[in-house]
């Protein structure tokens, strides 16, 4: 059975994008596939001036990471390590990036969702909501020019779901890319 059939879509850089459908449409599958995580059966995908296929997306695994963050419907597949400070600067020490600058990035991000109160905490000690934006700033530490979201807004009390839109909202404005798929208009 194919999840997705017939898609021709362009994104183009600075554009917000929701992709609108019922639970089973196959929108997480197409945010997979334009995370280069599920390579498409068929037809091709191209991303910054390259093919998204196995071979490509391997040898230039770090560079396409540096430009493309995917955040999950499940904050639970994301945080995964002892403390959210922690969760937020692995994917920046994978990446290369100095302890300085990971430092400063962490604290950044964590002053942008007001989480700092929580940096200590083990993830499965938060709430629905405290998970979901610890797991969407530990994208957004790498400043991707590409956000991914899949239902960003899932398990957010209204107040956190207004300041999640509004956070969304300016990134869009300072030129980032956005994507979300859901199924809440």
């Amino acid at each position: 059975m194919k999840a997705l059939e017939d898609i021709n879509i362009r994104i183009y850089r600075g554009e917000r994008v929701v992709i609108l459908g019922p639970n089973g449409a196959g929108k997480t599958t197409l945010l997979k596939i334009l995370d280069a995580l599920v390579p498409p059966s068929s037809g091709r995908v191209k991303a910054f001036d390259m093919i998204l296929d196995e071979r490509s997306v391997k040898r230039d695994i770090y560079s396409f990471r540096r430009k493309v963050g995917f955040v999950f419907q499940d904050p639970d597949v994301m945080l995964f390590s002892p403390t959210v400070r922690d969760d937020i600067a692995f994917g920046l020490l994978h990446l290369g990036i100095s302890d300085e600058e990971v430092k400063e990035r962490v604290e950044r991000v964590l002053d942008l969702f007001g989480i700092e109160k929580i940096k200590d905490k083990h993830p499965y000690n938060l709430s629905g909501g405290e998970k979901r934006k610890a797991a969407i700033a530990a994208v957004l530490s790498i400043d991707p020019d590409v956000l991914l979201f899949d239902e960003p807004t899932a398990d957010l009390d209204p107040k956190s779901r207004s300041e999640l839109i509004g956070i969304i909202n300016q990134l869009n404005a300072e030129g980032k890319t956005i994507i979300i798929a859901t199924h809440d208009v």
